[in-house]
């Protein structure tokens, strides 16, 4: 039996507030964000069996925002996440829509997905800058570790610039049958999809994506850069500007130098190379 979804409508006060609850949320497992401007609300959805609904409560009664919840049916979810899907241009170098949109032009690499619960579709300030590192570096012929793929839309591109191996690592069984599936509609054949919260994969890497959160970065930081070749790369994100002091700490101790960092809404992205 497939398993409900909760959703939280929750209402700010100010400008930037959204980008703060997203980055609570998604630590604690929550895998959809649409955000509704016009009224200062943001949905936000989690898989029922993960949801805590006391650890919840305690964390946003900090900032004092109100909430409610309602339990939304998964094939319901889908529908209302599709219907609010709309295709994404990162520049001229890359193009993300749903195979029931019109093809884009004008774009080096276009992918297309399926748009599920999967986090990743491109609109998120995070997934953006890292497809924008991605076009910054070297791919080609070089193997690549996609830790939190999601969507699977980096471990795609990554293919489509020409990596010669493509390893997407997901906790989540949603997520995984997900990149699956985007896989096979970009028809990629060099990207194996495998479900772990584990990233010691016993395996040598030249790029290693991590688009996950502060937390999750920091803790598996050392294990990520030991799997790197000399002078291998590590771009990451989901964390925000006054993380930065921590992010950088953590990867001076793990012998990684910081070769660029780009910000978007409140948001950062790091490309570190190992030393």
């Amino acid at each position: 039996m497939e398993n409900n979804f909760i959703q939280l409508v929750i209402r700010y006060k100010q400008p930037g507030d959204a980008e703060i609850i997203i980055a609570i949320l998604s630590e604690e497992g929550f895998i959809g964000f649409e955000e509704k401007d016009e009224s200062n609300e943001l949905l936000a959805f989690i898989d029922d069996q993960h949801y805590d609904k006391i650890k919840i409560k305690d964390l946003l009664s900090q900032f004092n925002f109100d909430w409610q919840t309602s339990i939304i049916p998964k094939t319901n979810w889908n529908k209302e996440w599709e219907s609010n899907f709309h295709p994404i241009l990162i520049n001229d170098y890359c193009g993300i829509r749903a195979d029931f949109h019109e093809p884009l032009n004008n774009v080096k690499h276009e992918i297309i997905i399926t748009p599920k619960m999967s986090f990743g579709t491109g609109h998120h300030a995070t997934t953006y800058m890292m497809i924008e590192s991605i076009q910054a570096i070297n791919v080609k012929n070089k193997t690549v570790f996609d830790f939190g793929t999601g969507t699977g839309i980096l471990a795609i591109l990554a293919e489509k610039e020409g990596a010669s191996e493509i390893l997407a690592m997901d906790y989540d069984e949603c997520s995984v049958m997900n990149a699956e599936e985007n896989k096979l509609l970009n028809h990629a054949n060099r990207i194996t999809v495998v479900q772990s919260d584990d990233p010691a994969y016993g395996k040598k890497f030249d790029i290693i994506l991590a688009n996950i959160n502060k937390h999750i970065i920091i803790e598996t930081l050392p294990i990520l850069a030991s799997q790197l070749n000399p002078g291998g790369i590590i771009i990451c994100s989901g964390f925000m500007k006054h993380d930065i002091s921590d992010i950088n700490a953590k990867a001076t101790k793990c012998k990684l130098l910081l070769k660029q960092t780009m910000e978007r809404e409140n948001w950062v992205c790091s490309i570190f190379q190992l030393s």
